[in-house]
């Protein structure tokens, strides 16, 4: 079970669209499986700069299981989404600001922290409770500051 609401009322269709990527990337933030699961399809394809990752449990045990624990803060911005009215398709663009410390470290002033700035490309769909979720998601780092060991990078 999740820690925040899956399903939220009277969200337009557009914005149950962007709620799939706002689901996934508290997921993180919260460390929430329940939630990354109700944002992912089982099949997902996610991509980091270059590196593939397919299937919702290549990335619970992969990317999820090291940044989950973390204290991360990922906020997303310029949603743009193109989707035709009754489909059950449709791609998002976005811009996400990420910053990532070490577990326990967050609110300690000097701890080290990584920041990311991205693009993100995705496509979503249409579950038959009415549910959208991302089948594809990739993420281009465009810039990013502080060290990167935090990331293990």
């Amino acid at each position: 079970m999740s820690k925040t609401p899956i399903h939220l009322a009277g969200l337009s269709e557009r914005e149950a669209i962007t709620d799939a990527l706002n689901r996934t990337l508290l997921a993180y933030d919260l460390n929430d499986v329940a939630l990354l699961e109700s944002a992912l399809t089982r099949d997902i394809v996610f991509e980091i700069n270059g590196q593939v990752t397919e299937g919702i449990e290549a990335i619970k045990t992969g990317n999820f299981a090291f940044v989950g624990p973390m204290n991360t803060g990922h906020v997303l911005g310029n949603v743009r989404i193109d989707h035709q009215e009754g489909a059950k398709t449709a791609s998002v663009g976005a811009c996400a600001l990420a910053n990532h410390f070490r577990p326990g470290t967050g609110l300690d002033k000097d701890a080290p922290y990584f920041m990311a700035f991205s693009l993100y490309d995705a496509d979503a769909v249409k579950q038959s409770d009415g549910l959208w979720k991302i089948k594809r998601w990739k993420l281009s780092i465009l810039w990013s500051t502080g060290d990167p060991s935090v990331l293990g990078l």
